[in-house]
């Protein structure tokens, strides 16, 4: 063997080889005597997770990818952005037209506020469909439904901030929903604006909670919410545990890896194919045609439409806002609901299908909420959809 691949030569002096290998092993036990990194390898490695989940199993790590995308995304813009009404439209400008692939960090951070909801939504539904709710993991459930909450709430503080035509009035229309419940609406109002109109106030106010309260609030929750798991552990997909088990690390983290690149390739094509559009400067004077709130806002702001103004001594649109939120709270209280030893979806077909249901009515809602005050042409034929999303022919084949 060559003299300098060894530790030592003949009269005991040290070889190059030897004097890296010894500098690399100070180093790697200066880090591990401070931060255990080998007790942590051991601590993933040794978690055990049901042999067979299929992929739905990994929309968890793929929500968490898609958390620190915003994170990260939202620190940069955050270097260039003014939450000043005189500034924010024209800072985010600068942003896409001349900070060096600012418009790269603007449609991530845009497009992965959408992805991310989408991803919090399909991961409660799995959970769901599996009853991983289900005793004793009920707490980790009502933190999930916070999760989202909170989620949710990123994305619509978020959505005012480039101060454009649309977030400006869609921001409008949202705040406008709780602020029709009687004696605390005109209060939340206050709360939410900072005044009874949208100003320079209400653009600070959610700037500061999009950038300061609501990111360290859902760092801390999604610890606890991973630290709950790590607890109890995965569910398997039937009533039976399953006791033929896989370490976490490498064998799920694998399907882990395989989902967030598939997220990553699908983000990146969304930013391409289709950019995340900065509308005209916001106009308080100026109301555009067909205003509404985000998609995830869609559903509920679609179903207070279908109640008349007033229903006995109360207000049609107060009964819809305290209906669609009613589905909130069933969803937190499902855990306590849905009281069945059992977690197959097959023998826990009621309670399933009314999910399935509540599913498809809020997808339909959506949909309503899309095409309605729209110009659509299908077959040939021309319809206007009006308020409701009904349909009149106005322009034959």
């Amino acid at each position: 063997m060559n003299r300098l691949t060894q530790d030592t030569q003949r009269d005991g002096t040290p070889t190059r080889v030897g004097i890296l290998r010894r500098l690399t092993c100070g180093v790697l036990d200066f880090f591990e005597d401070r931060l255990k990194l080998v007790s942590l390898y051991k601590f993933l490695a040794s978690k055990p997770v049901p042999k067979g989940l299929n992929f739905s199993y990994t929309l968890g790590s793929v929500s968490l990818f898609l958390l620190a995308n915003q994170l990260f995304t939202g620190m940069l813009l955050a270097i260039y952005y003014k939450p000043t009404v005189a500034a924010a439209y024209d800072s985010v400008r600068f942003i896409e037209e001349t900070v060096r692939f600012g418009w790269l960090i603007r449609q991530l951070h845009a497009w992965g506020a959408n992805l991310m909801i989408l991803a919090v939504c399909m991961h409660m539904i799995r959970i769901f469909w599996y009853g991983s709710y289900k005793r004793p993991r009920e707490l980790n459930w009502l933190l999930g439904v916070g999760l989202l909450g909170v989620t949710m709430t990123f994305g619509f503080t978020g959505y005012l901030l480039p101060w454009d035509q649309v977030a400006y009035w869609a921001s409008k229309v949202g705040t406008e929903i709780p602020g029709a419940l009687p004696w605390i609406g005109p209060y939340l109002i206050i709360l939410m604006r900072g005044g009874p109109e949208i100003t320079e106030a209400t653009l600070g106010r959610f700037y500061m909670i999009h950038t300061m309260v609501l990111p360290g609030l859902i760092v801390f929750m999604v610890l606890i919410h991973l630290a709950i798991m790590r607890l109890h552990g995965i569910t398997s997909p039937g009533d039976e545990e399953v006791k033929e088990t896989v370490p976490f690390f490498p064998n799920h983290v694998l399907k882990d890896a395989i989902s967030i690149y598939a997220v990553l390739a699908l983000l990146y094509a969304l930013v391409v194919l289709s950019p995340w559009r900065l509308h005209g400067q916001a106009d308080p004077l100026v109301t555009p045609e067909g205003v509404k709130p985000e998609w995830y806002f869609l559903w509920m702001y679609q179903f207070i439409k279908y109640f008349p103004q007033q229903i006995g001594p109360l207000s049609g649109k107060v009964v819809g806002i305290v209906t669609s939120s009613s589905f909130f709270v069933l969803l937190a209280l499902l855990p306590f609901i849905d009281r069945s030893p059992f977690r197959s979806p097959r023998r826990r077909k009621l309670v399933v299908a009314i999910g399935i249901l509540l599913l498809l009515g809020i997808v339909f809602l959506t949909f309503l909420g899309f095409i309605c005050e729209r110009e659509l042409t299908i077959f040939g034929t021309h319809y206007h959809f009006d308020i409701l999303g009904f349909p009149r022919a106005v322009k034959g084949p």
